[in-house]
């Protein structure tokens, strides 16, 4: 076999010396794969940084389009709904049952998502085993590059009991499982809306409706077994699910 060998009869060894191409340079395939795996390593990073963050809020992070239809919720709002966040998807807080405010934050919420400003903050009860949970939302508008709305983002967290707020020192009353049947009755109602009352407190109930029934803010509860009556105030809905709390008389 012939030896490769350079003018000065030194063995030519610059072909040895020399990395294979695929070692000099990172293929197409290489950079993709590597790319890949950088995206996927921060990727990863964010959500364990959202989760972090949901964590330490006790609550969740939403996003809601133009027509203020939710698009985005992380996934701890599933501890607070029941419900995974794409069920959520595509409808707004009134579907949702979850803007239960009197007629003056009502007004201030109407006008702040028309004005486009900051939204809340907002107090809104959730159940969880039975429980009421005091919640808070907070929200920004969203406006892309070309100075174009396109919707708000925000938190909802739980706040927790100070003994200041009605709803607060009610959050470690007992709950009492009973399934009664009972009536809704409603002055300007044309008929009594059938409903099953799930479990009840001191200061409210859980009931179960049919979600096509248009329930009012206010109502009066008559159950059927024993005739009495309860004033109530509707402060959550989650498609059958309702939670009220019990009003004084007057």
């Amino acid at each position: 076999m012939t030896e490769d060998r350079n003018d000065y009869g030194f063995l030519n060894e610059t072909k040895n010396m020399m990395p294979e191409p695929d070692a000099m340079v990172p293929t197409q395939t290489g950079r993709a794969e590597t790319n890949c795996h950088t995206v996927s390593a921060a990727n990863a990073r964010e959500l364990q940084r959202l989760a972090t963050l949901t964590e330490i809020l006790r609550g969740w992070i939403w996003e809601t389009d133009t027509e203020h239809r939710f698009v985005y919720l992380s996934d701890s709002v599933t501890r607070y709904a029941g419900r995974p966040p794409e069920w959520h998807y595509g409808k707004t807080r009134e579907e949702l049952g979850n803007l239960n405010l009197d007629q003056t934050h009502r007004q201030l919420y109407e006008r702040q998502i028309e004005a486009r400003e900051k939204l809340g903050p907002f107090d809104f009860v959730r159940y969880q085993n039975g429980q009421p949970m005091r919640m808070r939302t907070i929200g920004l508008p969203q406006f892309d590059a070309d100075g174009h709305f396109t919707g708000y983002c925000g938190v909802a967290f739980e706040v927790h009991a100070d003994g200041k707020n009605g709803l607060g020192n009610r959050r470690g009353e007992p709950r009492r499982k009973v399934a009664r049947t009972a009536t809704i009755l409603e002055q300007a109602a044309p008929t009594p809306i059938p409903c099953v009352v799930l479990d009840v407190s001191a200061s409210g109930a859980r009931l179960d409706v049919d979600a096509s029934a248009h329930l009012p803010q206010n109502f009066k509860l008559l159950i059927d077994i024993d005739g009495s009556e309860r004033q109530c105030e509707v402060v959550w809905r989650n498609d059958n699910a309702v939670g009220v709390r019990f009003r004084e008389p007057g």
